[in-house]
């Protein structure tokens, strides 16, 4: 897969159109919903420490590495809320980035398919909870490992370079410490198998001889 100068305005497009879209929710407040219990009273957030991160951090959840990007918002912004909107925009920059990349990998003899999936999935209203909300931060953090997980996969079936293996694994793991919904991740990593060799085989999938 090359990239052009099509490539490139499309690229442009891309984030202009997010940027536009998401910019007012830079400016937003905390809100009354699940951002005390996260963010403002936050017991890892106020005083981290190991044992509340294994915890769940008072959440109900095991998500630590969403607490632990949390806080590191916190450090960074002082505890403003413009800092969790803003990071929360550029992991969904990243993953609509990624959605790009990912189809016109799967898809190279479709044009504009790319483009068209990566802008659906930037503006659509589905995913403004995940970005305005900043409790919401284990959606769009979870999601970039994942798609990082999934082109991993796609690079060593293409390549043949077990190495990428390891990286699917990292990264599906990592989606897993951001949020449990990644567990959903071997099933698409299954379909996608499929859909480029069109047959599955056990020792094809994990990348050893068996």
């Amino acid at each position: 897969m090359k990239w052009n100068k099509k490539n490139g305005f499309e690229l442009l497009w891309l984030i202009v159109v997010t940027l536009v879209l998401y910019w007012p929710s830079f400016f937003f407040d905390f809100v009354n919903f699940d951002d005390q219990l996260y963010v403002l009273n936050n017991g890892f957030i106020i005083n981290p420490s190991l044992s509340l991160l294994l915890d769940g951090s008072g959440t109900g959840n095991f998500h630590p590495l969403t607490m632990v990007s949390l806080k590191l918002d916190h450090i960074l912004g002082g505890g403003a809320p413009i800092t969790f909107h803003i990071t929360n925009f550029f992991w969904h920059l990243f993953n609509s980035i990624l959605v790009m990349i990912l189809i016109r990998k799967l898809f190279p003899k479709i044009k504009g398919s790319a483009f068209f999936a990566a802008l659906v999935f930037a503006i659509h209203p589905m995913h403004i909870e995940s970005v305005a909300w900043i409790s919401s931060r284990k959606d769009v953090l979870y999601t970039f490992f994942y798609l990082v997980s999934l082109l991993s996969y796609v690079n060593y079936i293409s390549r043949g370079n077990t190495s990428y293996i390891v990286f699917t694994i990292i990264a599906a793991f990592l989606s897993l410490l951001s949020k449990p919904a990644a567990i959903t991740l071997p099933i698409a990593l299954l379909l996608i198998h499929f859909y480029i060799k069109r047959k599955v085989e056990l020792k094809n999938i994990i990348g050893l001889p068996i």
